[in-house]
Order: C-alpha cells, then sequence, then structure tokens
C-alpha cells in the first residue's frame, strides 16, 4: 500500500495492486485498502503475475493469469490470461521467514510454519539468550507492533544481563529514558512559528 500510494502522490495516473488472493486474505489492514483507493488506486484481485511484456526492449505490459478460488483460497484454477498495459512496475510481492541457518540441534524448538517458538511476554526463544520479535517471530503485521517487539526484547536482554528475572517488567507507559539536570534548556519543542524565526534573523 506504501508503493502504490507514493506513486500516486508522484505523479502517477493509473495505478493498479494486482494481487493473486480475494481481497479478505490481504496482509494489508482493511483502512489501508480504503485510505489507497480513496486517493484513486484501484485494487484487482483474484490475478497471478505470468511475465513481463517488452517490445523493443521497453515495457509495455504485464500477463497476469486470471485465478478462481476454492474456499479457503488454498488451490486456484487458471480461468484465462489477461495483459493489462503499463511502463513501470513495482515488484512489492512480501517475504516468508527462513530460518535453514540455525541449527536444530541447538535447542531452540520451532512451531508453525518452522518458525522460532516465542515468548510473548519477554520475546525469547525457547533457546535462553535468543530473542525474536516482528514479523521473524509471528509474521507480518505493522512496523509499530515490531518496534514495541524490540522494546520489550530490549528491556529482557537488560534484565539477562544484570541477572534479573526477565519477566519482571517496568509498569506500562514507563519511559526509560533519563535526561541529565541542566538539559532541558536544550529541549526544544515543535511550535515552528516563522513569523518568530524571521524576527529573529532581522534582529542579528
Amino acid at each position: 500500500m506504501d508503493c502504490c500510494r507514493s506513486s500516486r502522490r508522484l505523479g502517477g495516473t493509473d495505478i493498479k495492486v494486482m494481487a493473486r488472493r480475494p481481497r479478505e486474505y490481504f496482509k494489508a489492514s482493511p483502512w489501508e485498502l480504503e485510505d489507497a483507493e480513496e486517493e484513486g488506486v484501484e485494487i484487482i484481485v483474484n490475478h497471478a503475475p505470468k511475465r513481463f511484456v517488452i517490445e523493443d526492449g521497453k515495457l509495455v505490459g504485464m500477463e497476469f493469469e486470471v485465478l478462481e478460488w476454492d474456499p479457503g483460497a488454498r488451490q486456484s484454477t487458471v480461468l484465462n490470461s489477461v495483459i493489462i498495459p503499463c511502463d513501470d512496475v513495482i515488484l512489492a510481492i512480501g517475504q516468508e521467514n527462513a530460518f535453514p541457518w540455525i541449527e536444530r540441534d541447538l535447542g531452540m524448538e520451532f512451531g508453525d510454519w518452522d518458525m522460532p517458538v516465542v515468548d510473548e511476554a519477554t520475546m525469547q526463544s525457547t533457546l535462553s539468550g535468543v530473542f525474536f520479535g516482528g514479523d521473524a517471530a509471528w509474521g507480518p503485521k505493522n512496523i509499530i507492533w515490531a518496534v514495541a517487539h524490540g522494546h520489550q526484547a530490549a528491556i529482557s536482554i537488560h534484565n539477562l544481563c544484570s541477572d534479573v528475572d526477565l519477566n519482571e517488567r517496568p509498569p506500562q507507559g514507563m519511559n526509560l529514558v533519563s535526561q541529565k539536570m541542566g538539559m532541558s534548556e536544550w529541549s526544544y519543542h515543535n511550535d515552528y512559528n516563522r513569523r518568530r524565526a524571521r524576527r529573529c534573523r532581522t534582529s542579528n
């Protein structure tokens, strides 16, 4: 959704999002889809990319297979294929976790989809001292969710290094950032006033 909306704002006049599955299986949030459509982005479902169409060394379109899915959108049938004209394509097809580099005899458990088993409160895996969060722990969602996991993992790592129980957590919303005495004078607010800034320049 970020790609299509950015393209629209940068001057694109005919922006389409092509999706292999029905809308209810999108990983994007419903509000993201609605916001994109409000900006003039067209969302086309049940189209699987097949090939780029090149003429005289130039991209002129993309061929898609039109799909029909069974209940649950697990198995598809190809109905036909279509070529949609285009002059730019952004591949935003997502990624999947892959952990072949983690040796399976280390004592770390893996669960569904071959993803590590992670404690939801401490972010620690079943192998002490190894932490996961965000997509690597529970699949795709959003960046704020992943940042929160990083925050919780940092608390756990601090506890681990301090020989404190990982389940001992600060109160929800507590800010661990400290500020030295006297530094408050150097803290800025974001109330930018062009008129005041102009007066300051004039007085100099």
